[in-house]
């Protein structure tokens, strides 16, 4: 693997989502596998995981009830009492250049 580039200053970040209404058709698989691999090519990769059930937290080996909080409870949060929770300490580096947000 190539080291994680940096972004040039100014420059746009892309985001890319893996969406279907219908479950089981891929979506977790796609989405880690394409990450991987985009962080294979020395791109800096987050993955965000916000599927209720964190099945891409899970695919990557890590059990979402040992974490103190997750994007989900983050969103719940919100629409719950109108303001953030913080989430800057809960980005997990599964390796150089991919990262997830659980």
């Amino acid at each position: 693997a190539r080291p994680a580039a940096a972004r040039p200053p100014g420059a746009a970040c892309r985001v890319l989502a893996v969406v279907n209404g219908k479950g089981g058709v891929g979506k977790t698989t796609t989405s880690f596998a394409l990450g991987d691999a985009l962080a294979d090519l020395g791109l800096r990769v987050l993955l965000v995981d916000l599927d209720p059930q964190a099945s891409l937290t899970l695919a990557t080996g890590i059990d979402p009830t040992t974490l103190p909080a997750t994007v989900y409870d983050a969103l719940l949060h919100w629409v719950r009492h109108l303001r953030p929770l913080a989430l800057d300490a809960y980005r997990v580096s599964l390796r150089p250049g991919l990262d997830l947000r659980p």
